[in-house]
């Protein structure tokens, strides 16, 4: 059985005369962090005969930097997989024209310029084997299902992910409520729980929360029902995008 290979998603902005660095792709030592955790995973469920030995982190980026020197100057959407057997592959796609540019943090302010955020109208259902709903791997099934299910003709519509009480992630993205706490107003991320509420834990889910930005809690349906109700703001996050704005829809 032909296993998917593990993946990272970045992004990529240089002008024409910039040196391909690491500094030009955001969260590049959580992308390596989240790759090799991976890696270590599956190696571990499945075998170094089926996944090879980590290649290293610098192996990661000379073929990262590789790549990259091929594309040249631009805003690229950046795919780093690892294929059975340590196969390293990178894919460079060019960022959609209109693409806001990588947000760091969350806009002090309301911006103006938001994302649709449509509830999956189905509770997600949670396999025994949740290694798909931790790793993010190109077995995007779940994901593809719950777009599809989006009452939109839009393309590529942001789709959140719940169980019949707790909500997850969107299809592409983690995020967070800015609600009330004992600590006063704070963003507020779902808390991750491998076996019942897996979900994929982003690069840019822990660089906020290594930041202080962000606060793991309980986020329920009734939460998402209250923001929407009270106006209360709800933000994505990616490796590609950063921060983004949503509207409940």
């Amino acid at each position: 059985m032909n296993k998917p290979a593990l993946f990272s998603t970045g992004r990529y902005t240089s002008a024409a005369s910039s040196e391909v660095s690491k500094t030009n792709v955001p969260l590049w030592d959580l992308h390596v962090w989240r790759l090799r955790n991976a890696h270590a995973h599956f190696a571990g469920k499945e075998g170094a005969a089926v996944w090879g030995a980590w290649p290293g982190d610098e192996a990661v980026w000379a073929a990262v930097k590789a790549k990259l020197e091929v594309a040249g100057a631009g805003d690229w959407r950046l795919r780093i997989l690892l294929h059975p057997g340590a196969r390293l592959e990178v894919q460079t796609i060019p960022a959609a024209a209109g693409t806001a540019p990588f947000a760091p943090l969350p806009a002090a302010d309301t911006p103006t310029t938001k994302r649709a955020l449509y509830l999956d109208p189905e509770d997600s259902v949670i396999e025994s084997d949740t290694s798909y709903r931790l790793y993010k791997t190109e077995q995007r099934a779940v994901y593809n299902a719950a777009a599809a299910r989006a009452p939109t003709t839009e393309p590529h519509p942001e789709v959140l992910l719940h169980t019949p009480e707790r909500l997850l992630e969107s299809v592409t993205s983690n995020i967070a409520i800015r609600k009330p706490t004992v600590n006063g107003w704070r963003w507020v991320t779902p808390s991750l729980r491998p076996n019942n509420a897996p979900f994929l834990a982003g690069t840019m889910r822990k660089h906020l929360l290594d930041a202080g930005v962000l606060t793991e809690g309980e986020l329920t349906l009734a939460d998402w029902a209250k923001a929407k109700a009270d106006g209360h703001r709800v933000i994505g996050f990616n490796g590609f995008r950063g921060v983004w704005e949503a509207e409940i829809v």
